[in-house]
């Protein structure tokens, strides 16, 4: 939707928006099912996604290269490339299920990130000396991630279905 009412029908939006870690997808408004606002969603830690890619209550909304994806190692392309094979796959999941929409679980999404944070409180990123890009002003690092490339790697290779719902 144009800012003067006019409808455009597109297959793709692709947004690129500059060098503000912690404020992923700034100054973009992005709105979710019931007029959720994304960053509204993320006001209170800092950006999260499942597996750096999907949010609840935004269906059909990936992010490449989003929140805890950022690794110490591996490149740039083959993390994409990683992220773009999982999107794939979820989205011949969604075609299978015949349904019109997907998005992560809460639970799944929970899990996933209580998961990243307990582990990245355990590397050197998260000591209270350590100022650093990747960290939002609480601490909680919003930029890395707690994986090697390899495990990264094997994770995007994973789609539980039961993981997401597809309604």
């Amino acid at each position: 939707m144009t800012s003067s009412g006019q409808c455009l029908k597109v297959d793709t939006i692709v947004l690129a928006t500059g060098f503000e870690v912690a404020e992923y997808l700034s100054p973009m408004r992005i709105i979710g099912r019931d007029g959720l606002e994304l960053h509204g969603f993320w006001s209170k830690d800092g950006a999260r996604a499942h597996k750096g890619i999907t949010v609840p209550g935004f269906p059909n909304f990936f992010i490449l290269y989003g929140p805890n994806v950022n690794g110490a190692a591996g490149s740039y392309t083959g993390i994409v490339e990683a992220q773009l094979a999982h999107d794939d796959a979820l989205l011949d999941e969604l075609g299978r299920s015949e349904a019109a929409v997907v998005e992560p679980r809460m639970e799944s999404f929970m899990k996933y990130n209580v998961d990243m944070d307990d582990r990245l409180a355990t590397m050197i990123w998260s000591h209270p000396n350590v100022d650093s890009y990747i960290k939002i002003p609480s601490g909680r690092i919003i930029a890395n991630r707690r994986w090697s490339a390899i495990e990264f790697f094997e994770l995007m290779t994973e789609v539980d279905r039961s993981e997401f719902t597809f309604s």
